[in-house]
């Protein structure tokens, strides 16, 4: 399979990628739907728990707080028979790759399903409450205001998330102090949340961005004919948006039944026409 970057969302870093969605007999056909398909913790989720949070403390929580695990799908080994179809050529020479990579289909559920446990022994062995994640990214409220001494970074934190980074020494998971934030008012997923004036809000710049990505899409003087692969990444994009506007989640539905049971990602089979967005 072929590898590359590209650039990582809300981010100016890059992401390496082994494109398993290319070429006719791609890996990524040989796996279903069902064998990727993961539900996720949204920001709507968030809001639910904070609302509760303030209704039993009477106050605003003190910090919000973030904590991204490093190079996650790394951490995951892959049975020996898969490896051999992970054999990345690089200057005339093999190297078969044990790892899970970014840019197989399954490996988001793969991941998630590892990490949810950790997330679960989190909230009901160290009793963190209401700890959500997305992919690599855990995030929730302290109420208490004091911070807490977290020897290998030499900071303080909020007690919630040292006993989190504890948990993820103890596993053997990576992580960087650069991506232990908190902060009264934090960005979770490219998304600002204010729990002072309990909003949750889109950025102006990644608003339009996404505004300019859908016109384009849908530009009807172009006749191309739009893959599914095109299609899910276009979606992917505007559930991201439907955290802040979730009354505008009914217009896809005639975009999702369309698409429904395809598994040839790079198949040109969805054309503009006959979908809504």
């Amino acid at each position: 399979m072929p590898i590359g970057v590209i650039p990582k969302p809300h981010s100016t870093y890059f992401r390496l990628v082994t494109d398993h969605s290319t070429r006719e007999l791609t890996l990524n056909n040989y796996i279903t739907k069902a064998d990727s398909t993961i539900h996720l913790n949204s920001l709507q989720d968030f809001g639910t728990l904070l609302r509760a949070a303030v209704d039993r403390k009477g106050h605003m929580p003190a910090w919000l707080f973030k904590s991204d695990v490093s190079a996650a799908y790394r951490q995951i080994p892959m049975h020996p028979l898969w490896q051999l179809k992970q054999v990345n050529t690089f200057q005339g020479m093999r190297h078969v790759d044990c790892n899970m990579t970014f840019g197989s289909r399954s490996a988001p559920k793969i991941w998630c399903s590892f990490f949810g446990l950790v997330v679960w022994i989190a909230i009901h062995v160290l009793s963190c409450a209401d700890l959500l994640h997305y992919m690599d990214d855990v995030w929730s409220y302290e109420t208490d205001p004091a911070l807490v001494y977290y020897e290998p970074y030499d900071s303080y934190f909020p007690r919630k998330q040292v006993t989190l980074l504890e948990l993820y020494d103890h596993l053997g998971l990576p992580h960087v102090k650069k991506k232990q934030l908190f902060i009264p008012t934090l960005d979770i997923i490219g998304l600002h949340v204010d729990p002072i004036s309990m909003t949750i809000t889109m950025p102006i710049d990644a608003r339009e961005k996404l505004i300019t990505a859908i016109r384009t899409f849908i530009d009807m003087t172009s006749s191309h004919r739009r893959s599914l692969i095109e299609w899910q990444r276009i979606l992917g994009w505007i559930n991201w948006a439907l955290n802040v506007f979730p009354l505008c989640r009914p217009a896809l539905q005639s975009t999702y039944a369309k698409s429904a049971g395809k598994q040839v990602s790079r198949a040109k089979n969805l054309p503009q026409s006959h979908c809504n967005l």
